[in-house]
């Protein structure tokens, strides 16, 4: 792709529809482009890094779509908040709603448009001599939409960057390669499982992990502070500790709080709101909402349920309990 006048590619390869008489200008979509100098090291070029050529943060409270025509580069769209939809000329069609993250090849015709307002997304066209094995591996792939949690962090990177200057230079050049090389190689590891290892053989700083979430649940955690904690980079830290209890560590501590509040709900008289501050969140509609995805029921629904088939012994709470 030809930096320089990647403006210019853009607009020739766009078209856009009327919808109910509302018509943006193809140039929404670009509300950051990058322009390259050329490298002080002759033997380097633009194209031997993962790059930006344009986009950033968008907000649209009107409808929309635009028709594209291909352009040899890679998009990367993800939604705050509302829904967008794009269609490959193939008829593939990828509605990215709350959370969720799109990589595209832009090497076919496809349609942009909005779907639910406002909505709310970041999008980048990108480029670079590295970006056609991330394609490749994954075309193969049922979908190429990804959620992507809060604590992901991809979405630290998506977030990283939009402050990338727009005549980026040798510095800024590394550090977009740097975080575009992170959100496509773990979208890429997401589609493949990870080996499994024996827990009986499992490293000593996984079994600290491990004994930390099992002891210390209610306690607020994040894989920076084992991070910092291990000194062992927090993206290994998360694809061992999977392969080798079988879970991420944030869904391990899901299903480990989850467990403590059906053993409490069915030997205590706490409250639905006492529980879920005792195991750790702090939220109780979240608490209720988790448990009800995971064991399709409510708490309260639960406990009754349970008490209707079987005895349970059982204690009357007392009026406080001992903070965590």
């Amino acid at each position: 792709m030809d930096t320089v006048n990647f403006k210019e590619i853009f607009l020739s390869s766009i078209h856009n529809r009327k919808m109910v008489n509302i018509e943006y200008s193809a140039e929404f979509l670009l509300p950051n482009i990058y322009r390259y100098s050329p490298l002080p090291e002759p033997a380097l070029s633009v194209s031997d890094f993962l790059h930006l050529l344009g986009g950033g943060n968008l907000n649209a409270d009107s409808p929309f779509a635009f028709h594209f025509s291909p352009i040899e580069c890679g998009l990367l769209l993800y939604t705050d908040s509302g829904v967008g939809r794009i269609t490959t000329a193939g008829g593939t069609e990828y509605s990215v709603a709350d959370n969720q993250l799109l990589f595209l090849n832009c090497n076919q015709s496809f349609t942009l448009q909005s779907i639910v307002l406002p909505w709310n997304f970041k999008l980048f066209f990108i480029d670079g001599n590295s970006l056609s094995m991330y394609i490749n591996i994954l075309h193969n792939q049922k979908s190429n939409c990804f959620h992507i949690t809060s604590v992901s962090p991809i979405l630290h990177d998506l977030r990283s960057l939009l402050s990338v200057r727009q005549k980026p230079d040798i510095s800024d050049l590394l550090f977009m390669h740097r975080n575009l090389t992170e959100i496509l190689a773990l979208l890429c590891t997401s589609c493949y499982p990870a080996p499994t290892t024996d827990p009986s053989n499992a490293a000593w700083y996984l079994i600290e992990m491990k004994d930390f979430l099992d002891n210390h649940y209610p306690k607020d955690f994040s894989l920076r502070q084992f991070e910092e904690t291990f000194k062992i980079n927090r993206y290994r830290l998360c694809r061992e500790f999977s392969a080798c209890y079988g879970l991420p560590p944030l869904q391990y501590l899901t299903r480990k709080r989850l467990e403590e509040a059906k053993k409490i709900l069915l030997t205590t008289d706490f409250s639905i709101h006492e529980i879920s501050s005792m195991i750790g969140y702090e939220n109780t509609n979240h608490f209720i909402n988790l448990f009800k995805k995971y064991e399709s029921m409510t708490p309260g629904k639960f406990r009754q349920t349970v008490q209707q088939g079987q005895s349970v012994s059982r204690c009357p709470s007392p009026q406080t309990y001992p903070a965590t």
